[in-house]
């Protein structure tokens, strides 16, 4: 079963009642079928994989669309997906060429730049906010361990994603390099595939398996924090009491309710066993882990749980008494999360008389 960073990104980020991630990504789809579709206008289900449609029948002002295309893109054998990039100009810039001639199943002539361009104006005209990502790398190596060149003959289409970002003055998350340096990193192990095949579906070199999605999503979600300029930037969080499995429901990996991942192996039988440990991905994806959550906002008063502008006793106390019973009490959680570890607990409580009690203590949180 396939794995995507989108899929598991909600996990990293703090308050679901404040954020929806939405993950739109499907499997087959170009810039340009993403908007088109697939459907001819005598199908039956004409317009129904109008994707482009569906999410700009939904964004709004304050939304973040992160638009990712490229390994369908420049498939040239297949005609029903393939765009052009186009030939670059003498500054070697890629060219914004709209379609004349764009037909489902059979090919456009519209170029991915000017595709991509389409997807930065929706966001745009909605008040949100469009970020570039280019496609991750396939794991395609060369004898040495490197990876070569797979999104056109010199990664054309890596470079016409940051050409539009930069045409257009918005962030662009290399995420090309980041996945294939993680693969190169990972060949050095034994000097073969057998680390970075884990990453992926069983055969496969394109599509990532659950654990490889994952690892993804906590690179994504590093990225994000460190940046510190997106709205949610300060609220993403070490990830907790997650269970992946392929699909056969055996486990690809946990994350225990502590955020400790424990990520597993296929053994003889053919599938996930948890006494074969991926010993190679559980401390790396631990490390990525352990650098999450640690961001500080300045604009909250840590310790100050009934958000009165000062902390006291009572806010110890009231923090004890939501652990206790979470659903009667009402304390702000960001300022009262402050021993370091994810989640409110009794050492929130603990800590935070702490501080009371001695004005110089520095409470985790305010170290990190």
């Amino acid at each position: 079963m396939e794995g995507s960073w989108g899929e598991f990104l909600p996990y990293f980020i703090s308050d679901s009642s404040k954020y929806e991630v939405m993950d739109y990504a499907q499997g087959g789809r170009s810039a340009w079928t993403f908007i088109d579709g697939t459907r001819k206008e005598t199908d039956s289900n004409y317009g129904d994989d109008k994707y482009f449609d569906k999410i700009k029948e939904q964004i709004t002002a304050g939304d973040y669309l992160f638009v990712q295309f490229g390994h369908n893109d420049s498939s040239a054998s297949y005609k029903d997906r393939y765009v052009p990039v186009g030939t670059p100009d003498a500054n070697g810039k890629f060219p914004y060429t709209a379609p004349t001639n764009a037909v489902v199943g059979e090919g456009t002539d519209g170029t991915f730049c000017w595709y991509l361009q389409q997807y930065v104006d929706m966001a745009k005209e909605a008040g949100a906010t469009p970020v570039m990502v280019t496609p991750v790398s396939r794991m395609y190596f060369n004898s040495d361990g490197t990876i070569y060149s797979h999104h056109g003959s010199n990664d054309e289409y890596v470079k016409a994603t940051k050409q539009v970002a930069e045409d257009n003055g918005i962030r662009c998350i290399d995420l090309y390099t980041m996945s294939k340096e993680l693969y190169e990193e990972a060949w050095k192990v034994n000097n073969d595939v057998s680390e970075p095949s884990r990453l992926f579906g069983y055969s496969e070199k394109t599509h990532h398996s659950k654990l490889g999605g994952f690892a993804l999503a906590a690179i994504m979600a590093d990225v994000i924090e460190e940046d510190g300029t997106y709205a949610f930037s300060k609220d993403i969080v070490k990830p907790a009491s997650l269970t992946a499995t392929d699909a056969e429901n055996n486990i690809e990996f946990i994350v225990w309710s502590d955020s400790r991942f424990e990520g597993y192996m296929i053994g003889e039988s053919g599938v996930y066993e948890e006494e074969i440990p991926a010993t190679y991905w559980t401390p790396y994806i631990n490390e990525l882990i352990a650098e999450l959550g640690n961001a500080v906002d300045t604009d909250v008063l840590y310790g100050d749980a009934n958000r009165d502008g000062v902390i006291t006793a009572g806010d110890s106390a009231m923090v004890l008494q939501f652990v206790l019973n979470p659903s009667v009490v009402d304390i702000d959680e960001t300022a009262s999360d402050v021993d370091g570890k994810p989640g409110i607990a009794a050492s929130d409580s603990a800590t935070i008389l702490q501080k009371v009690l001695l004005s110089t203590f520095e409470m985790p949180v305010e170290a990190a």
